[in-house]
């Protein structure tokens, strides 16, 4: 174990960005931390969702981070100043895992309800 970083609230997503350098987090509390992946001090702290968030995800050539939740929404965030750049709502079942395909331009999340859904990403955002 290199660094260890100790949260008050239960933690279900996790992900780590495609250059290594950051880890994000998020929980029960309903925020995610962004945190230094050598470290693990926390570079950006922020409200995500209105409920528990359960699977994050970078995508792979910009700084967004992708989040899901058990309030049936998935947004896409700029991380670093905490702006919401989209945002799919109605969700159906808790999404347990997403990530983004290669070139950034779908969106894949899986859930609870035995489905697999594909979004498109906002072409500003590709």
């Amino acid at each position: 174990i290199l660094a260890s970083h100790d949260h008050d609230s239960a933690l279900y997503a996790l992900a780590a960005s495609p250059d290594r350098r950051l880890v994000a987090v998020g929980g029960s509390d309903r925020f995610v931390m962004i945190l230094d992946a050598d470290t693990l001090a926390v570079k950006y702290r922020f409200r995500a969702h209105d409920a528990t968030i359960s699977t994050a995800c970078f995508h792979p050539t910009q700084p967004i981070l992708a989040t899901a939740s058990s309030d049936h929404s998935l947004k896409l965030w700029r991380y670093a100043d905490a702006t919401m750049l989209q945002s799919f709502i109605g969700v159906e079942g808790l999404s347990r895992s997403i990530t983004f395909s290669p070139n950034g331009n779908l969106l894949a999340t899986d859930g609870r309800d035995r489905a697999v859904r594909l979004i498109e990403v906002d072409e500003s955002l590709r």
